[in-house]
Parts: structure tokens; C-alpha cells; sequence
């Protein structure tokens, strides 16, 4: 067996978010969960919000979970018979905080004046006249060993449009006060129009960034109805030092069909800083007709289409994906966000967009395990405001293994790992259960480790040590080829994780 058939995974937790690790599935599945909506977070009434904020980040930072977001309002205009135009408020960034992630305060911070007063919660409305930066504004926490405090808060923003487009940087000490990196924009290829992500990526020891652009192939003839201007896409580029970028390349993707994304929301896992997640919005445009009509809001979209035809009629939803090498994604299928039920403010252009982060929330179950959470926009481009509402989801639990009732297998490939014990984040009926054989790579079980030696697991835990009748555990192993077989029954498997410890 070649060494590059063989994955070692160390003691990594392992997520099921692609098929890497699988070799062969019996009567299983991969089966994408979607997140539960929970509670309004925050709603954009203040004067110098409005109805097109947007474009969230959230982190923790701390015991503090920070958010920033666009404060931006617009108006429609009547200008002429059935047409319309649109004003705006001036674009800034407004900034709210929780202790726990679910009620959120606006703090006056007196940072920016704004008609007169400096009594807001706005930190950012760019530099001199042109107001750079404040397009698209995009923060995080540098996790870079050595920086100097100064340098701890990075973010990017966009200035300028069409070609002469360009990604700027900025900087702060306290994530709150922040300063332009340097006068000329840091990335220049690219469209850059909506959130720039940007991260130190500490498995790679590099500066990673995934921006927005298009490209100029056609849309596949199943997208027909999509922006026949250009694909909407991503890029990405690396930087040693945050200063100089590399030329950014077009993502590549498998699982599902090309289609126009929006923001990306790419993040390296918390629990899994190898595997990048990314949550990007899809943008979906049809032609004004009767699936358009019978949309919630129609005279509010004809307004909005009589100001320019696609903006009455996109729909943008939510979708996951996942990767290993920076480069190329599995972009799942099915829909990760779906816009719901048909209420007067949701199915439009805008809705549905995920914020960038993921921050732990407590369950609402007493004693539960914690949760991941974050927040997605409705009533956007509507209205007098934008409602950011929270979602959670079971930590590792975006993509499960799945058996139904009447059973089913996984083999993996075959793997090297250290630890002294496997432990699984699962979930089973009543009825259901799963086993564990640990084999050869041939496929021989290993004395001691087979199907009929495991106890069953039972339950629903993040991290559940499997146990089999008569072994002192997985002394010896480490480091030595092995492959795993999963025998479940109505049940989920959601990661694995070899250790000395609980994987939680």
C-alpha cells in the first residue's frame, strides 16, 4: 500500500463534510442539517441604520461576542411615470455586543459624529471625503503569534469601482478605532463588492483572503435564468504578511453545479482549524412572471424592478461547503438556509445572507451542550429596518452519515492516527445504534476490535468514547494503518476524533 493511500489524521477531529475519509457507504448516506431559526438579535432602527444593513461579521472575542455590520438605509423614489430611483443614507459601520449571544447591546461609543452628536454605536465611516473603506467592511481577531497590539484587529473595505476597484486594509488596537493600513489598496483584481474575508490561517502560517468577483463563462444551461453578465464567483490569495497578496484564483468546486454565489463566509472550523467551512449566499434571478408574482411584497418589487429589472426578482438563499487545500470546495447540493415561510418581509433580494463567524451559545435545553450559532438578514431592502435573527446548530453537525432503520455501513480508508481511544459525535434513536470494527487494511478485523466484540452506541453526545468488550483500548495502534467500520441504525455520525481525551 502506497503511503499516499493511507490518510493520517493524528489526533484531528474529523468532520463528514466531504468524502475524504469514506471508501466505500452501504445503504448510507451523507445528509446535509439544516440550522434552526431562534429569536430576533437585532433589529436596525436606530436613525443611522436602516433597511440595507447587512453584511455581518460576528466573533468572540473573550467573554464578549462582538458584531459589525453595514448601517445604510435606502429610499425609493418616484422619478417619472412607473419609474423610480433610489437614495441613500451615507454607508457606515455599526458595531453591537453580547455577553452569551442572545441579547445584544448598541453601545454609544462616541467615535463618529453624526448629525451633530457622537451618541451612537457607529465605529467606521471611512477616510476623507470618498470615505474609504467602508464598503464592504470586513473585521477579525489576528491570531498571528508576535503582532504587536496594535496590529491585533485586521479588516478589509472596499474603494472605487470597476477597474479602478481596490481592497484596503485597516487596523486597530481594540477593534473598535481603526486606521487605514495603507494609502493604496492592498488587492486589486477582483470585484470586491460585497464581504472580503480575511483570516491568519495557523495550520498554513499564512494570511488567507476569499473575495468577491465573476467570471466570464456562461452559466450552465440548468442556470439559464441566472446573471448571463458573468458568473457570480470567489477568489482567493495569500499573503506572508497581510501587505503582499498573491494573484487570486477562481475557487473550484465538486458535488454540485456552478452557480452564481454572493458573499462566501469562509472561515477556518474552530474545532477543525484544517477544514475550511465557507456558508455563501446563492443568488437566483428569474424573469418578472407568475413565480415572481406570487411572491410576498409584489407592488414593493415592481417599484424595485421598475428601478432595475433583477432587483424585483432575485432570491438569495444559503448553502454550505467545505475544503481541505484552500482552493478547491464540496459545495453541498441541497439549500443550507432556506428563506421560509412566504411572510410579508422575506423572499427578496438580500434575505438570507449568513454573517461571517460562528460563536458558541449555550442550548436551550438545560444541561445540553453548547451550540454554534449565528445571524441571518431578513426583511432587507424593505421597510424602515433589517432583522438580524440567530441561528444554531449542533457543534461538528452540519453533515451527518446517516443509516435509517434498517441499517447500513461506512469503511473508511485507511488511516493512521495517535491517541489511545476513538470517540464519535453521534446521535441515535431509541431503537438505534451504531458499532465500531477497527481492521486491517484489507478489510481484516482486528483481534479483539470487531463488530461483534463493540458495545453498542446509544444516546446523543459530542463525544462518546467507543468501547469494545474485551480490549484495554487502542494501545499499540497508533501510527499503524488501520481502517474503521461503522454499522449504525437509525442513526447519525457526525465526527471522529482518536485521543487521549473527550472530544466535547
Amino acid at each position: 500500500m502506497k503511503s499516499r493511500d493511507v490518510r493520517d489524521i493524528g489526533s484531528r477531529l474529523e468532520l463528514f463534510v466531504d468524502e475524504w475519509l469514506a471508501q466505500e457507504l452501504k445503504r448510507v448516506e451523507y445528509r446535509l442539517h439544516e440550522p434552526f431559526p431562534r429569536e430576533v438579535a437585532l433589529v436596525t432602527d436606530a436613525p443611522w441604520e436602516g433597511n440595507r444593513a447587512g453584511y455581518v461579521t460576528a466573533f468572540a472575542d473573550g467573554d464578549v461576542v462582538r458584531m459589525y455590520y453595514k448601517a445604510h438605509h435606502g429610499f425609493l423614489v418616484e422619478d417619472g411615470p412607473g419609474k423610480y430611483r433610489e437614495d441613500f443614507t451615507p454607508l457606515r459601520i455599526a458595531y453591537a455586543e453580547s455577553r452569551g449571544g442572545f441579547k445584544w447591546e448598541k453601545p454609544e461609543l462616541g467615535i463618529c459624529e453624526i448629525d451633530g452628536s457622537k451618541r451612537n454605536n457607529v465605529i467606521w465611516d471611512g477616510v476623507g471625503p470618498d470615505r474609504i473603506g467602508t464598503h464592504g467592511f470586513t473585521p477579525f481577531k489576528d491570531e498571528k503569534p508576535g503582532l504587536k497590539p496594535e496590529n491585533r484587529y485586521k479588516a478589509f473595505g472596499r474603494h472605487g469601482t470597476g477597474d479602478g476597484a481596490g481592497l484596503y486594509g485597516m487596523q486597530s488596537a481594540d477593534g473598535l478605532h481603526w486606521e487605514l493600513i495603507s494609502d493604496k489598496p492592498l488587492i486589486t483584481e477582483g470585484g470586491f463588492d460585497s464581504q472580503n474575508v480575511g483570516f491568519w490561517d495557523s495550520v498554513a502560517g499564512t494570511y488567507r483572503s476569499y473575495i468577491r468577483d465573476k467570471h466570464p463563462a456562461e452559466p450552465e444551461e440548468s442556470m439559464a435564468d441566472a446573471n448571463n453578465a458573468g458568473m457570480r464567483d470567489i477568489r482567493t490569495c495569500t499573503s506572508p504578511d497581510f501587505l503582499d497578496w498573491t494573484d487570486p484564483q477562481m475557487l473550484e468546486y465538486t458535488g454540485s453545479p456552478e452557480q452564481p454565489l454572493y458573499v462566501n463566509q469562509i472561515l477556518p472550523y474552530p474545532r477543525a482549524p484544517h477544514i475550511l467551512l465557507g456558508f455563501p449566499a446563492r443568488y437566483v434571478e428569474r424573469p418578472w412572471g407568475e413565480v415572481v408574482e406570487l411572491l410576498p411584497e409584489v407592488e414593493h418589487r415592481r417599484k424595485m424592478s421598475a428601478r432595475s429589472p433583477r432587483l424585483g426578482t432575485v432570491v438569495t438563499d444559503g448553502l454550505f461547503m467545505a475544503s481541505r487545500d484552500e482552493k478547491v470546495f464540496h459545495k453541498w447540493p441541497d439549500v443550507f438556509i432556506r428563506p421560509g415561510p412566504q411572510l410579508k418581509d422575506k423572499w427578496i433580494y438580500g434575505d438570507n445572507h449568513q454573517s461571517l463567524g460562528l460563536f458558541e451559545t449555550a442550548s436551550g435545553l438545560p444541561d445540553a451542550p453548547e451550540e454554534y450559532s449565528f445571524v441571518v438578514t431578513e426583511s432587507y431592502w424593505q421597510g424602515e429596518h433589517t432583522t438580524f435573527r440567530r441561528y444554531s446548530i449542533r457543534k461538528d453537525g452540519f453533515v451527518g452519515v446517516h443509516a435509517n432503520l434498517f441499517g447500513g455501513e461506512l469503511i473508511t480508508r485507511p488511516l493512521t492516527f495517535t491517541g489511545e481511544d476513538l470517540y464519535i459525535n453521534f446521535s441515535t434513536s431509541a431503537y438505534g445504534r451504531i458499532r465500531v470494527e477497527l481492521q486491517e487494511p484489507g478489510g481484516k478485523p482486528l483481534e479483539g476490535l470487531s463488530l461483534a466484540d463493540c458495545i453498542d452506541s446509544v444516546g446523543d453526545e459530542l463525544g462518546r468514547k467507543v468501547h469494545w468488550k474485551n480490549s484495554q483500548g487502542l494501545t499499540g495502534l497508533a501510527g499503524k494503518p488501520v481502517r474503521l467500520r461503522f454499522a449504525m441504525k437509525d442513526a447519525d455520525l457526525y465526527a471522529i476524533r482518536f485521543a487521549s481525551s473527550p472530544a466535547g
